[in-house]
């Protein structure tokens, strides 16, 4: 069965999270070791963590939005 949008989204941002926390595993073992990270190191790592930010932002603004499409009843019931 095909991956709806948001499973997709949600599999994604998993991923991303458990990579950005090996990224920053690998610089702290580079730091602790040789005392610095390569600067193309720190790059990567600062835009990694922005691609992950604009993931859970997507994540959050299509929760907020499958929340909207729902009865009011519902929303009421979830405080929103």
């Amino acid at each position: 069965m095909p991956m709806t949008q948001k499973e997709l989204l949600a599999e994604q941002l998993a991923t991303a999270e458990k990579d950005l926390a090996f990224l920053k595993e690998e610089q702290a073992f580079d730091v602790e070791i040789w005392g610095n990270a390569q600067p193309h190191d720190v790059e990567h790592l600062a835009n990694f963590e922005k691609f992950v930010a604009k993931l859970r932002k997507q994540a959050a603004t299509r929760a907020v939005g499958e929340m909207a499409l729902k009865p009011p009843a519902v929303r009421a019931a979830k405080g929103t």
